[in-house]
């Protein structure tokens, strides 16, 4: 139960440190490129910025600063939640199907 515990809290640690890297990502892109992403949590959506800014005269120090990050927390969260699922399913395995029941404290 307490792994459990440490794996929620550090999930939840993880989306507010995504959510910072996000939030300056489309401050920076709404300055540089007046181009303002759609959810950058979603694949296809950080793919079409990578794309746009790609060719734009920005370094790729930035690119991989930010983007890079963004993909990194994306994919060690969608990790967490795997393992959480993990964790909870034999504890309470009809809790999950419950329509409005998460194994995690908060949506991503």
């Amino acid at each position: 139960m307490r792994e459990l515990r440490v794996l929620v809290d550090y999930r939840a640690d993880l989306i507010k440190r995504r959510t910072m890297a996000i939030n300056q990502l489309k401050a920076q892109l709404h300055v540089w490129l007046d181009h303002t992403p759609g959810d950058l949590t979603r694949v296809r959506n950080l793919e079409s910025v990578t794309a746009l800014v790609d060719p734009a005269p920005l370094g790729t120090h930035v690119r991989q600063a930010l983007i890079d990050m963004i993909a990194e927390f994306n994919r060690r969260v969608r990790d967490l939640d795997s393992m959480i699922k993990q964790l909870v399913t034999p504890l309470a395995p009809a809790l999950l199907e419950v329509i409005g029941i998460s194994h995690t404290r908060r949506q991503s």
